[in-house]
């Protein structure tokens, strides 16, 4: 049976490794020259168990479930470390600690109730919880897959409306993992984003990964390399969204260092009301820009929705941790 891959991230890649092991035929399309180009290769590298979704309980489990399908897989392309903290500030949470506590502890989330007290460095501080997810090693696992699917991947293509119609006559399956750039949606929307790389200055926080929850606020946390750490914000973050593609690609083109380095302030000063010696300990390196797809909802969801219309299976996905949904609908289907 003959399958067609549209997009060769994450998704795209590891659908493709699992239905050559099941004997298919896959072609894989990218319109870039190498795969893990797009959103990918630019995010936080995190993987989830579910303890940012205080507000969505389907990303919580898939989350959950997804977090130990993925160490079944590709665990030597993770990393832990150990202070990896989930931390609810005074007053900016939108749920309190003890709020925040019952809701995992109910679905059985484990994690390690700490004292803020431990915790000398950190203000504002009402409750500490230390969790095990871990740091995805990108460049690793896109190594990994390039030489696994280097004979089924043709790059630098751009899938045209008449290349899908041909692509629908030419193979039994057709799977977009485009996030909504092939076949758009009005269940989602486009999300230009901004996050800092910063070196770690000193090595007693060489360890440590801080999530402020639940809101609108920050992250620092850890990547493949030892000392640099990403600094997010749920605020800052997103700088432009749009339902039109092609406006968020022409805000992503235009975007200028001043801007940037504007932004990466704001994150900060944002860390700094948490981290008062943010800025004595971490020094801005670079920037990451990216293209996200999201879906719209004020619960925050970012679980993985698939559907099916004739041969053509799309998948649409805010984590990395959802693989295994994706896998067992598209399996469940083709076979």
């Amino acid at each position: 049976m003959k399958v067609v891959i549209i997009g060769a991230g994450i998704y795209g890649c590891h659908i493709a490794s699992v239905l050559i092991e099941h004997g298919f035929d896959i072609s894989i399309y990218e319109q870039k020259s190498s795969i893990f180009e797009m959103a990918s290769g630019n995010n936080q590298f995190r993987l989830h168990l579910g303890f940012h979704y205080a507000r969505d309980y389907n990303t919580r489990q898939q989350s959950k479930l997804g977090f130990e399908y993925f160490l079944c897989r590709y665990e030597k392309f993770t990393k832990s470390f150990v202070n990896n903290l989930y931390i609810i500030p005074k007053h900016d949470s939108l749920i309190d600690y003890k709020t925040y506590l019952a809701i995992f502890r109910h679905e059985d989330h484990l994690m390690e109730v700490r004292e803020p007290s431990e915790f000398d460095f950190l203000k504002n501080t009402d409750g500490v919880v230390s969790v095990d997810e871990r740091v995805i090693l990108i460049s690793e696992l896109k190594q990994h897959f390039s030489v696994l699917l280097k004979d089924h991947i043709n790059f630098n293509t751009t899938v045209t409306n008449e290349l899908f119609e041909q692509f629908c006559l030419d193979f039994d399956y057709v799977i977009d993992c485009t996030w909504g750039k092939l076949l758009p949606s009005d269940e989602f929307f486009f999300e230009v984003t901004h996050l800092g790389y910063y070196r770690c200055l000193n090595k007693k926080y060489l360890n440590y990964g801080l999530t402020y929850v639940d809101g609108s606020l920050c992250s620092l946390y850890p990547t493949e390399i030892e000392d640099v750490f990403t600094l997010s914000s749920v605020s800052y973050t997103p700088l432009f969204k749009s339902e039109i593609l092609d406006e968020a690609n022409s805000f992503m083109e235009d975007i200028t260092e001043e801007v940037l380095v504007q932004n990466s302030e704001k994150m900060e000063a944002q860390m700094q009301k948490y981290f008062p010696t943010f800025l004595e300990n971490f020094k801005l390196e670079s920037h990451q820009i990216s293209m996200k797809s999201k879906i719209k909802g004020l619960n925050d969801p970012r679980d993985c929705r698939i559907s099916k219309k004739g041969n053509v299976i799309s998948v649409f996905s805010g984590k990395i941790d959802t693989l295994f949904i994706a896998e067992e609908f598209i399996i469940n289907t083709v076979i």
